[in-house]
């Protein structure tokens, strides 16, 4: 049991009279047999009641969050009935949250899901708010509701999904072991108007799964190839890198996409695998199986050494715009590519991707509007494929700068904006 998360550890606690306080979230790791050591724990087979003596929470309840460490803040539905989080950027204190996206954990397929495709979640279920800064978030009993389900089995679509709004879009990917035990429902692209190129509150990073063994999923496009599970966009033509990893699940999995809604009339959205070369168009096909070289699982029972998920390279290169302007990244148009810095404007770092056509010696630089070089990103030879490097802007003066690519007779640039 552990009764918090302080940014870069988990609490345990210290034996039976600890109060666990409303809208705080808890992990209780069952072991699924039953077994009473001694001392303060047991185990209990499931399926097991939980029971509360005390009355259910029915006012707004305030709770503090923190922006200590990796900034994750381990809340919970205070409410003895299911809890409405799919407008979290309304609730009082939400200005202390760097992104209005929660995430609770689904045990039954070892997958974290987000409030974009799961906006209503059950009596005691937790979920992870991200802090930007010190203050107190106030869980709203207006936002009460009905439905939700703690856990559910791996593939239940369920009846608690959340329905596309109408002026957005929406891309939600699925990652699976090959025997499907094993889900990654966290990665989900968003498309709408007034969302921004850069990082906004719609975005929310990538959490390490809670199971031992599990697959994972993400857009590597956060601050130094830091993970997202939303990646938050602006209607606009883009390409975004995708990493995967297999953790003690085995080298076959299987990518899915059972939602793809909104998308403007005459866009495609298409996949290649930097591995093998291969591409996929999300509107013709339904699955793409592929392997990977796994790693080994934790130990049974043991956490994460933190919250949010480490990096890994990426496996895929998703491109999406109108159709016949679309390039793919990874060179599978034959054309070399560039992307926007992110975030643009940069305050200390920006990633920057680009894609070769074949193997090349390149040189990415960042320039001055006098055309002096003012950084040196990369100089060597670099194989075909999809490539992100980290920009360093802290040591850079405010203005206005031109990151540029060459790669044999071929320059490509992008305009990079540093602020402070």
């Amino acid at each position: 049991l552990y009764t918090g998360y302080s940014g870069t550890a988990y609490a345990v606690p210290a034996g039976g009279s600890d109060v666990l306080a409303s809208g705080r979230g808890f992990w209780w790791y069952f072991y699924n047999v039953d077994l009473t050591p001694g001392g303060p724990s047991n185990s209990r087979a499931l399926p097991s009641t939980l029971v509360s003596a005390n009355a259910a929470v029915a006012t707004n309840t305030p709770v503090a969050v923190h922006a200590a460490g990796d900034t994750f803040n381990l809340l919970g539905n205070p409410f003895g009935v299911s809890l409405n989080v799919s407008a979290v950027g309304t609730w009082p204190g939400a200005g202390n949250l760097a992104s209005t996206v929660v995430q609770m954990w689904n045990a039954a397929g070892a997958t974290y899901e987000s409030s974009v495709t799961r906006p209503v979640i059950a009596p005691w279920q937790g979920f992870w708010a991200e802090g930007a800064t010190a203050g107190t978030l106030t869980i709203p009993a207006s936002a009460r509701t009905t439905g939700g389900t703690l856990t559910r089995p791996a593939g239940d679509p369920a009846g608690d999904t959340a329905p596309a709004d109408a002026s957005e879009a929406l891309v939600a990917f699925e990652l699976a072991s090959a025997e499907g035990t094993l889900v990654d429902r966290a990665a989900v692209l968003v498309l709408g108007e007034g969302r921004l190129d850069g990082r906004d509150a719609g975005d929310a990073a990538k959490l390490a799964p809670l199971a031992a063994a599990h697959v994972l999923l993400a857009f590597a496009t956060g601050d130094e190839g830091a993970m997202r599970a939303v990646e938050s966009r602006p209607v606009a033509a883009l390409s975004v890198p995708l990493s995967v990893a297999s953790v003690g699940a085995g080298s076959d999995l299987v990518l899915t996409w059972p939602r793809v809604e909104g998308l403007p009339e005459g866009w495609t959205a298409v996949l290649r695998d930097l591995s093998t070369g291969t591409t996929v168009d999300l509107a013709t096909a339904e699955r793409y199986a592929f392997a990977v070289v796994p790693t080994a699982a934790r130990s049974e029972g043991t956490v994460p050494s933190g919250a949010r998920a480490s990096s890994v390279a990426p496996r895929f290169w998703l491109t999406a715009g109108p159709r016949g302007a679309t390039a793919v990244e990874g060179g599978a148009s034959g054309a070399l590519s560039l992307s926007s810095p992110r975030p643009n404007p940069s305050r200390g770092t920006s990633t920057i991707s680009f894609s070769l056509p074949e193997a090349r010696t390149v040189r990415l630089t960042v320039v001055d509007l006098l055309g002096r070089e003012v950084s040196v990103v990369v100089d060597g030879a670099r194989a075909a494929g999809g490539h992100v490097s980290t920009v360093e802007t802290a040591g850079l003066a405010p203005g206005v700068y031109v990151v540029r690519l060459s790669a044999g007779v071929e320059t490509l640039t992008q305009r990079l904006v540093v602020v402070r």
